[in-house]
């Protein structure tokens, strides 16, 4: 493959907005309707966020990240119920270029890192000394370029085993 083909390949595959054929509702996954926030990342992006809380404390925080292309990050519904059960709040956001987000171009984690920022940002702001985990399609990439707060708990290992042990350890207090 040349640098032309390669430079075709690139641009047909990051040069576009991603508007998904199928959208969740948190009514099909038993839940009351998520907050919409609208967080903008240090790079000027408005990143749309939905977030499920759990009724009563919050003893912690889940970020759900959606792959390239599919699902969108509302297929967490039946995730964010089940971590609503047990105290964690869920956040799900449209990084750039993706559903209700600002973008034109999927980055490939080189640049999402900044919108991963711009949640456990808001997580830091609003909650107080609560533990934040990152789960979904994409964490390993975005995990590798990013340099994100020591408050996060990685999970590009075994994120299976990870996620289950930040659980029982938030369940556990």
């Amino acid at each position: 493959m040349d640098s032309g083909e390669a430079a075709g390949l690139l641009h047909l595959f990051c040069d576009k907005h991603v508007t998904y054929h199928r959208v969740y509702r948190a009514e099909e996954a038993g839940l009351p309707d998520p907050d919409t926030l609208w967080l903008t990342t240090a790079d000027g992006f408005r990143i749309h966020t939905l977030e499920v809380k759990p009724e009563g404390e919050v003893k912690g925080a889940v970020i759900c990240i959606s792959g390239i292309e599919n699902p969108s990050v509302t297929a967490f519904y039946g995730h964010a119920r089940e971590f609503r059960e047990i105290g964690l709040t869920t956040l799900m956001p449209d990084l750039r270029g993706h559903g209700d987000s600002d973008g034109d171009r999927i980055c490939l984690a080189c640049n999402e890192t900044a919108d991963i920022k711009a949640v456990t940002e808001y997580v830091k702001a609003t909650y107080t000394d609560i533990p934040v985990i990152v789960m979904g399609c994409r964490w390993e990439e975005v995990s590798r370029s990013a340099q994100l707060e020591r408050t996060m708990t990685s999970t590009h290992s075994s994120p299976c085993r990870h996620l289950l042990e930040f659980v029982r350890n938030v369940v556990d207090k």
